[in-house]
């Protein structure tokens, strides 16, 4: 995908830049919990981070994602078309009761293009971390597979 974005605060999603947000009360990048994001698969502006959603993607997919403490590798377990209203797929658990000890990922996006009737859910675990040095720059997140 090769986006770079700035994840933010405020209402439900902090979004700087028109680029991927990080779900606000969800875990942090490599976090035990669900580090949750979303992000456009289409705009006006053109800026779509998660454009080839669906089709990109599948199961043992990488998702590479930075932040100011280093590089997290996921690897993609599931994923699932739901309503915009639902909102178990940003639980700690992805709401899939797989406990809450674990380190996961869940992209969203809206399904179909152009339409608010639905989301496309990508869900994964961590199973890499390259650390960074103490640069002590503010978190950003960037997918990059």
């Amino acid at each position: 995908m090769g986006v770079g974005a700035a994840g933010g605060g405020g209402g439900g999603v902090g979004v700087e830049g028109g680029g991927i947000g990080h779900y606000r009360g969800s875990a942090a990048p490599g976090a035990v919990g669900n580090f949750a994001l979303a992000g456009h698969r289409s705009s006006w502006s053109g800026f779509a981070p998660f454009a080839d959603l669906p089709g990109s993607v599948h199961r043992g997919s990488r998702i590479d994602a930075e932040s100011g403490e280093g590089r997290l590798r996921y690897v993609v377990d599931a994923t699932q078309t739901t309503g915009p209203d639902d909102a178990r797929v940003l639980a700690p658990d992805q709401g899939r009761r797989l406990g809450t000890n674990r380190r996961l990922i869940t992209l969203t996006t809206c399904s179909p293009h152009w339409g608010p009737s639905g989301r496309f859910i990508v869900f994964g675990h961590l199973v890499a971390v390259w650390a960074r040095g103490g640069t002590g720059e503010t978190s950003a997140y960037r997918i990059i597979a």
